[in-house]
């Protein structure tokens, strides 16, 4: 028993220090949650290598948006990047993951405007039909003003006018 303990820690340390090798090691250890854990915190493009079934484990990759980063909402299952719940708590740790969002989320006018209650600059990565949105588009500014940066040549004319109006 003592003999697996230290090999364990000895390819810990190995992957610890070598996280994109994860791809070469066997099955076994690729599905291994302490092992995928230990590279993705090193490295988490590391990820992409872990098992089918780790990236589709909801439960893991939650852990690993919260102790890595959001990024590796990018290597999870299709299924979970059409997961609402999962993409806001993804979004909540690091925003640039909702890029790696389905389509479907990412055209959900309904949960946009959620999404953008708490964090108006996810309209950089809307598509162009959602950003000449005015409704989109003053939902994200009245959440952060910086959100003005990211809104199409079309809603940006609108709301010069509006602004020209009001003053």
């Amino acid at each position: 028993m003592t003999q697996k303990i230290n090999i364990d820690k000895k390819l810990l340390k190995f992957i610890k220090l070598n996280p994109l090798d994860l791809e070469y090691l066997i099955e076994e250890l690729k599905g291994n949650k302490e092992v995928v854990l230990e590279a993705a915190k090193e490295n988490y493009f590391a990820f992409v290598f872990a098992s089918e079934e780790l990236r589709s484990d909801r439960e893991f990759v939650l852990e690993l948006i919260e102790k890595v980063s959001g990024y590796v909402l990018q290597y999870a299952s299709e299924e979970l990047r059409s997961d609402r719940e999962f993409v806001l708590k993804a979004v909540k740790k690091d925003d640039c993951s909702f890029k790696y969002a389905s389509l479907e989320i990412k055209i959900d006018k309904e949960f946009i405007l959620k999404i953008l209650k708490d964090n108006g600059l996810i309209l950089r990565y809307l598509p162009s039909h959602l950003k000449n949105d005015l409704e989109v588009v003053f939902t994200a500014m009245k959440q952060n003003w910086d959100a003005c940066k990211y809104v199409n040549h079309k809603a940006r004319q609108e709301i010069i006018k509006l602004l020209t109006i009001l003053a």
